[in-house]
This record gives C-alpha cells, sequence and structure tokens, in this order.
C-alpha cells in the first residue's frame, strides 16, 4: 500500500482548512489592528516557540492571553493550536475624555486626556515650571503624533554629575494606567519641589526624564478625543515592546522593519546615559525583572530582588489585599514567559541601563474613577525606585595626567556577566553603580588607559560610596622637577619675563644647537607661574654611563614652573610621552643658556609615573658637581651657556653676550632671566661659572 496516496490528500485537506480560517479572519483584520486570543494547556517548550510567533501579553499556569495581527495570526495557525477569540478588551470601556479646558482647576486625576490635551498638559508642565522642567519631542509616531518627554531637574539646562534616570509608559497603546500615573508624577514633582523634602533632593540629584506615552497612535487608534478603541500594537500594526534588537535574536527578531517610536527611543537612549529605568504596562501586577530572552539570571539578579521586592512590597502596603501579589509581587522575566525584541532587554544589555517592566494593574482599560485608588496605590514604589539611582557606588573618572573627565569601564570582579558591567559618561566622566549590599573589587579601564583595580569597595543597601578614580596614560609618563641658578632668588625662581611677556607662545628650540623639530605653542602663557621653556628627552638605557643620545626614545618641550616643577603646555604636572621602555628610564634636563643635566639614576615609578626631582642634592645629576648649590641643600642648574655648546666659556661672553649687551626681550644672554642683557649677567652668572662643562654622555 502506498502510505503517500494517504499524506497528499491529507496535506491538502490541512491547507484547505488553514486557508478557509484565514479568510475567514481577514474581514476581522480589516477593521482590526489585532485580535486578543486564549490558548489552553501549553507547555512552557511550546510557549518559548509560539512566543516567536505572536505577542503574548499573560500566562497564568498553561493558559495564554495573546495578540496577533494579521500576519502573526496566519503563522499562529500553521501551529495548530486550540485557541478561543476573546472579547476586544475595551468593549465595555466608555471613558468620559476631558479636554485641556475641562481639565484645568482639577487636581484629582480622575479622568483620560483626549490627545490635544495630553500635548497641552505637557506643554503646561514646562510653561508653569521652567526653572526645573523641560518638555521636548523625541519625534513622531507613524501617524505623526508627538513622542513627548518632560526632563524634571534642579539646573534642567546644565549638565551635572547627576545619575539620568527615565520611566515611561504605555508602549503598548491600550495600557493605560501608567500613562495616567505618568502624568501626575510629574506633576507631583514639580508642585512638590522646594516643600518636599524628599522630593527635592531627587530633583536636586537626579536628571529625570518621564514620557506618559510611548505609543500615542495605539491610545489614540479610535480618534484624538478618546482612548476607547485603543490597540496594543502601533499604527503599523508592530508589537513595540517586540521591536527592540535581542541581545540572542538579533537586530530585528520580530521580522520588522524598526518602527518609528522604536527609532526615536533607540536614538533617545544614545544620546543619554541612562543608569536606570522602568517601562510600564498593565495587564498584571508585578515587578518583572531581566532577562526576558534568556534562561540565565542577571549578574544582578540580587539588586533586582531587593528593588522590587521594595517596590511591591511598599505598594502591597497602601493597596488593598491582593494588589501586587502576584507571583509575590517579583518575577523574572524568563521565568514567567519569554519574549525576544523586548525593550527591558534592550536597555539592560546595549546600554547598561537597569530597566524593569512594571504591570501596574490586572486591567488594562481602568475606569478613570480607579485611577487615584491607583496612584495611591503606587506613588511612595514609584519614589523609592528612583531614589535607589542615588545608592550602590559612584564617582568620577579622569586622566591623571590632565585631570580632564575620561569615558572608561566599571567592571565588578567576579561579578559581572551579559553586559551588566557600567561606563563613566562625559561631559564629565561620572559613573553610577547601583549593587545590592556587599564588598567589590573593582577594575576601571579604558582604551590607552593602565587599569586600575580598586579594592574593597563597601557598598550597604540604600546608602552612596563615592569612589574617584584617576586612570593613568599608556605610554611614559613623567614627573620631575629643576631649578635654573640664573632666576632663582632665594626661595623659588623669578617670573620677569612672563610678567613682561616676553616667553614666545612656540617652543624655542628649533634652531641650532637643539634642532628640535616640535610643534609645542599655547595661544597664550597659561600659568603666572611659568618662567620659561625647557627641553626635556628621554633616555633608555641599562645604566646611566650607558645612556647617550643613540638611546634617546623621546622628546618634548614643556615649561618650567617657579617651584621648579616641569608642566606640560596644557598645564599637566605629569607629561606624556608615547612610546615604551625596555630598561631603565633616564631623564635630560635642556635650556637655552644653563648647562644641560641627566639624572644620575633611574626614574622611580610609581603607579603609571615616573618621578625625578633633581633639587635635593648634588648627586641627582650625571657627573661630578654637574649642578651648583644655589641655597644651602638646593642644587640647580649651571647658568652661562649662552651658545649652548656644553660649556661656559670666553665665546659665551665675547661673541653672544657683546652682541646682545644693553638689549631687552627674549634672550639667550640674560642669564638671569629678567628681560635684559647686562653686566649683572655677565659678572655675577658668566664669569663665576666659566669652566664649567655639561657632562651629559654623547
Amino acid at each position: 500500500m502506498n502510505k503517500s496516496l494517504f499524506i497528499i490528500p491529507f496535506l491538502l485537506l490541512s491547507n484547505l482548512i488553514l486557508s478557509q480560517q484565514s479568510d475567514k479572519f481577514t474581514e476581522l483584520f480589516k477593521k482590526n489592528r489585532e485580535i486578543c486570543f486564549m490558548i489552553n494547556n501549553i507547555s512552557k517548550k511550546d510557549l518559548i516557540d509560539i512566543s516567536a510567533v505572536i505577542s503574548i501579553d499573560n500566562v497564568k499556569n498553561d493558559t495564554v492571553i495573546a495578540y496577533a495581527n494579521k500576519k502573526e495570526f496566519d503563522g499562529f495557525l500553521k501551529t495548530g493550536y486550540n485557541y478561543t477569540l476573546l472579547p476586544n478588551p475595551n468593549k465595555n470601556f466608555n471613558p468620559s475624555m476631558l479636554t485641556l479646558e475641562e481639565l484645568k482647576g482639577q487636581k484629582s486625576w480622575d479622568a483620560y486626556p483626549t490627545y490635544e490635551a495630553y500635548i497641552s498638559i505637557m506643554e503646561q508642565f514646562q510653561t508653569d515650571f521652567p526653572d526645573i522642567c523641560q518638555v521636548y519631542s523625541l519625534g513622531t509616531s507613524v501617524e505623526g503624533r508627538e513622542l513627548l518627554v518632560a526632563k524634571i531637574t534642579d539646573n534642567v539646562n546644565i549638565d551635572e554629575n547627576e545619575p539620568e534616570f527615565l520611566y515611561t509608559s504605555t508602549m503598548h497603546g491600550n495600557e493605560l494606567v501608567g500613562y495616567i500615573l505618568m502624568l501626575r508624577l510629574i506633576d507631583s514633582l514639580l508642585t512638590s519641589y522646594g516643600t518636599d523634602p524628599r522630593i527635592t533632593n531627587l530633583v536636586n540629584n537626579i536628571e529625570i526624564y518621564i514620557n506618559p506615552n510611548a505609543n500615542p497612535d495605539g491610545t489614540y487608534a479610535g480618534g484624538n478625543n478618546t482612548v476607547w478603541g485603543a490597540t496594543r500594537y502601533n499604527g503599523n500594526s508592530v508589537d513595540l515592546n517586540r521591536n527592540y534588537p535581542d541581545p540572542e535574536n538579533g537586530p530585528h527578531p520580530d521580522g520588522n522593519s524598526w518602527q518609528p517610536e522604536t527609532v526615536a527611543f533607540m536614538t533617545f537612549a544614545e544620546n543619554h546615559h541612562f543608569v536606570m529605568s522602568s517601562n510600564l504596562h498593565s495587564g498584571a501586577e508585578v515587578c518583572n525583572y531581566p532577562w526576558d530572552t534568556w534562561s540565565q539570571y542577571p549578574a544582578d539578579s540580587a539588586w533586582w530582588e531587593y528593588v522590587c521586592t521594595e517596590y511591591s512590597d511598599t505598594a502591597q502596603t497602601y493597596s488593598p489585599l491582593g494588589y501586587m501579589t502576584y507571583y509575590g509581587g517579583v518575577t523574572n522575566g524568563y521565568a514567567w514567559y519569554s519574549i525576544n525584541g523586548g525593550r527591558q532587554d534592550y536597555m539592560n544589555y546595549f546600554h547598561q541601563c537597569r530597566e524593569f517592566t512594571l504591570e501596574l494593574s490586572n486591567t488594562k482599560f481602568l475606569p478613570e474613577s480607579d485611577l487615584p485608588l491607583y496612584w495611591n496605590y503606587n506613588k511612595r514604589s514609584l519614589l523609592n525606585y528612583l531614589e535607589q539611582v542615588l545608592y550602590g557606588f559612584s564617582g568620577i573618572i579622569t586622566d591623571k595626567i590632565t585631570g580632564q573627565p575620561i569615558v572608561a569601564e566599571v567592571f565588578i570582579l567576579n561579578y559581572e556577566a551579559d553586559s551588566s558591567w557600567v561606563y563613566s559618561d562625559l561631559p564629565i566622566g561620572n559613573y553610577h553603580r547601583p549593587v545590592s549590599a556587599g564588598v567589590y573589587d573593582v577594575v576601571y579601564s579604558a582604551p590607552g588607559y593602565l587599569s586600575d583595580t580598586v579594592f574593597g569597595i563597601s557598598v550597604a543597601n540604600r546608602d552612596t560610596t563615592l569612589v574617584n578614580v584617576q586612570l593613568v596614560p599608556e605610554g611614559l609618563n613623567i614627573s620631575t622637577k629643576v631649578l635654573l641658578e640664573g632666576p632663582f632668588n632665594g626661595n623659588n625662581m623669578n617670573t620677569d619675563l612672563n610678567a613682561v611677556n616676553l616667553i614666545p607662545l612656540s617652543q624655542p628650540f628649533n634652531s641650532s644647537p637643539w634642532d628640535y623639530s616640535g610643534t609645542e605653542s599655547v595661544s597664550s602663557i597659561p600659568n603666572d607661574n611659568i618662567v620659561d621653556w625647557v627641553l626635556i628627552e628621554l633616555r633608555d638605557a641599562s645604566d646611566s654611563s650607558d645612556a647617550t643620545t643613540g638611546t634617546i626614545i623621546a622628546k618634548q618641550a614643556a615649561f618650567l614652573l617657579n617651584n621648579g616643577q616641569i608642566i606640560s603646555t596644557d598645564t599637566a604636572q605629569i607629561l606624556r610621552f608615547d612610546g615604551t621602555l625596555s630598561q631603565q628610564l633616564f631623564i635630560v634636563i635642556r635650556h637655552r643658556n644653563h648647562l644641560d643635566i641627566m639624572s644620575a639614576n633611574a626614574a622611580t615609578y610609581s603607579n603609571g609615573i615616573f618621578y625625578y626631582d633633581f633639587t635635593i642634592n648634588n648627586e641627582q645629576a650625571y657627573g661630578t658637581d654637574a649642578q651648583k648649590e644655589i641655597t644651602e641643600g638646593v642644587w640647580g642648574m649651571y647658568c652661562g651657556d649662552i651658545n649652548g655648546d656644553g660649556t661656559i666659556d670666553n665665546n659665551d661672553k665675547s661673541v653672544n653676550w657683546q652682541a646682545e649687551a644693553g638689549l631687552s626681550g627674549y634672550l639667550t644672554s640674560d642669564l638671569n632671566i629678567d628681560g635684559e642683557s647686562n653686566n649683572i649677567d655677565k659678572d655675577e652668572f658668566w664669569l663665576i661659572n666659566q669652566t664649567t662643562d655639561c657632562q651629559i654622555p654623547e
């Protein structure tokens, strides 16, 4: 018997049935963006499979509530699961809608606004509180409605060392409770600022962003004057909470292009550095933390359990028995049901922002008279979670040489997983790491810098530990000190050239005998304490006697301060040189009319920086009496080498000094560096020091 004779008719019959079913719903989908249906007796494994086909809304035991557009439902029919169509959740929902004029003067928040009223309410927030509130659009929806956000902070136009926090609601357009609660939260923060100490502290120390409605096309699918007919999906019949890049399933897990709303919020996240956020929904009453796409728990699962339990416990305290008790009030997303393309996982994985999904109400279309009740259930919890962004450990990460802020990774050892680490942010260099109580070893790292590990950072719940970090750039970082005999006044060095604006803005060593081609320059002399330019040369050798010209690895022109510290042209007290060291580092200091010196010993290395102080004793300079004791216990470079040939002799006087004697300016014969060449330079410096030679090994 040929079994294929039976298989072919069976397949034809199955396809015919599917076709008839699909045709049956064609008319239904002409009138509806989506349908809602129930599936019974489904296993966990099957649930994962169908989650890739349809939009699951809720799961209780083995019963699934789901939504689908026409394409998704056609795919679902092919799976063969039994289903029951459900009435549209807003079938018996007929709320009274208030215009802006009707909303004015009433603060009960027991109504849904028309779309125009919503826009006006948001604009009025900024008008009434311009110093602490900005309202702007992230873009427009498929149908051209605004995606508005309110920024609330004490200095609304200034970037400060504050964490950024985001509440966003109603990306499923028919989940309306969060929409009103977010409008009321904005109002509460603004009107209570300056009188309520807790809210004042939050506004003063956090950049708060609140987006009440992320899917206005869904909310106002029935028209701008009503929320009746609101839909889960957007204007293109796409579930926005399946439309984001997914850590496991790639950039387009739902098979759709990114929607305008998705792009707007992705761009918003790229342009900000959100530390924490929450995405508000309805259809259940539970705090849902990552991951949704993966079975593994996040690195911060203990912290998530702590903050979500704090939220749900507080909500339960201020609500009737049974509120926010699904899964005890807290669930891991995958443990409830798995989805791909969710916003929560996108924010956590791709932006290191701790976002959880907050399900506020079992009822999507809450009667407007109940809205104040749900505000009272949740208002303290909303503030609790917002406040958590201030806790953990935080600080500012800067370049140790320049002091400038940098973008660096903050990585907790033996803890992080799946992109849980955080980064500092410009223009301040601040970072904020929410984490549960414990003691942590943390690595701070950035491209071009040496990593720094800080051990034993202690963190308590609902408390803040401040850890500022300075990272040392890779390469050779030098801190060195030297004194010039000529301008030394017994205590420090005079800055006469600086006072009369005679120090050149570009390095002066580009001619013989130095022939240095560096381009160091400034637009103005950056420090009143600068004495003159010096040229620093680095040599890599096993011993000082071997540190000849053949071992030179780097040069840099820099400024000399009156206390002897050499600083870079950007005033950093650590000089940074490119290159690496294979043996030991020796430092040469050159000046235009003082004898050059080299360190007698290798520079001391500590925490990424080489240190050397030539001033502390005579043995600091290579050779015999290569420096001069310019006051008791203090040594400096000999002055008098006017022509820079390494010897103080008659040529310096008869050729160079005589040619410039009596002149004023930036002169090599000006040995005391006061801006004039005269007999003081000759008699008190050159004459005393003549026959002295430079002893640097060549």
